[in-house]
């Protein structure tokens, strides 16, 4: 009894297999009756084969360089992007200037307030001497002007 149901599965399994071979050979026959057209190309024998290839890969800097400005202030625009090819000189980045400007403005107002000073100073010096010669000045006051054409001259430095 318990060959029965393997001699059953297998007479199921050839009859499964000689109906599907049927039928593919009647759909062979159809197909060979109206053949498909195909376009042919002539060969063309050559010596030497050009075959392309692409490998995916990433490229990495063998040096990294750290920047920064020399003076402070806000970043305004960045000019180049990682990994672009940078020479000596190009403008990497750009800094707002606007409170450098005001500082330089200042500079140059202290500056000119300063020249202003220092040309009065030199006229008064100059009609001390002047005076010190006819003995119409005294000594103190032409010390004082001196002293303070010197401090002058040592702050423009």
């Amino acid at each position: 009894m318990t060959l029965r149901p393997n001699v059953i599965l297998f007479l199921s399994v050839v009859t499964l297999i000689l109906t599907g071979c049927s039928s593919a050979t009647e759909g062979d026959e159809s197909e060979q009756q109206n053949p498909m057209p195909v376009t042919g190309v002539p060969v063309q024998w050559k010596t030497q084969v050009e075959v392309t290839q692409f490998f995916p890969a990433r490229m990495e800097a063998a040096k990294t360089t750290a920047m920064a400005s020399e003076l402070a202030g806000r970043l305004m625009k960045v000019e180049v992007e990682e990994g672009d090819l940078v020479n000596e000189g190009d403008l990497l980045f750009s800094v707002d200037t606007q409170l450098l400007e005001q500082q330089q403005l200042a500079s140059e107002a202290r500056l000119a307030s300063l020249n202003a000073d220092l040309e009065l100073t030199e006229k008064r010096l100059q009609r001390q001497r002047n005076l010190k010669r006819s003995d119409f000045s005294s000594n103190d006051e032409l010390d004082a002007l001196e002293a303070q054409l010197k401090k002058f001259k040592h702050n423009r430095i």
